[in-house]
């Protein structure tokens, strides 16, 4: 009986331990590990309650493969000798308490810290008051829209960076404080050079705050969105 008794804490301790290496290859990060890298990314509290509940059906098969020590084999009450001509194979429920208080005692000396950090990691998170399934909401914002502006002869705009704008009627030139940059055309794929005529219905973008912008020349129509500068 000692003999199977010593074979069976054997095979649960092997149990034990391939939980013990899925833990620590999921919750303890290699030495080299910096938070947030590849071998230490940032989890979801879910991601870790999931794992942990893996861990517990696991400990409850454990459980389990104790209850069932030695299948077939007759239980026997406490104190009670196998019967005369047995080969042994008779476990007590008192042999099996013995061995499942021997295996969960190795498995609190080898996970006892870690499951307290895990514990005390996920209370820290339930302080936080995160947002949970359907409560986290997308703060508003205004999306910049064109807006459409008259302009009179001799006027000028001056645009900023990003900035965007469609002619829509009248005659304007493009500005820009160099000879061998432009304002990009986005309809033609081209820029359009200092001085070019600024084409109707065309779509230009503005890349840098540099003094890029438009002169008129006459009483024109623009739609512009984005930060600009008119100047009389």
């Amino acid at each position: 009986m000692k003999k199977n008794h010593n074979k069976i804490i054997l095979g649960a301790t092997a149990v034990v331990v391939l939980i013990m290496a899925m833990f620590v290859y999921i919750y303890v990060p290699a030495d080299a590990a910096q938070p947030g890298d590849a071998q230490d990314p940032l989890v979801t509290r879910s991601f870790v309650q999931r794992e942990i509940s893996q861990l517990e059906a696991e400990i409850a098969q454990l459980r389990a493969v104790i209850a069932g020590l030695a299948p077939g084999a007759q239980l026997l009450p406490p104190q009670q000798a196998p019967p005369a001509g047995s080969t042994g194979g008779g476990f007590t429920q008192a042999d099996r308490d013995a061995l499942f208080a021997d295996v969960m005692l190795y498995f609190e000396v080898v996970y006892g810290t870690q499951m307290n950090a895990i514990t005390a990691a996920l209370e820290n998170l339930a302080d936080i008051n995160l947002p949970g399934p359907g409560e986290f909401q997308i703060p508003d914002f205004e999306i910049p829209v064109f807006t459409s502006i008259t302009m009179q002869a001799g006027q000028s705009i001056i645009f900023e960076a990003g900035a965007e704008f469609i002619m829509r009627g009248g005659h304007a030139t493009i500005i820009a404080p160099d000879a061998n940059i432009g304002i990009p055309d986005i309809t033609v794929g081209r820029d359009i050079m200092h001085g070019a005529r600024a084409s109707d219905n065309h779509l230009m973008i503005v890349p840098r705050s540099d003094g890029r912008g438009v002169y008129f020349h006459e009483r024109s129509w623009i739609m512009v969105r984005g930060g600009h500068t008119i100047i009389d």
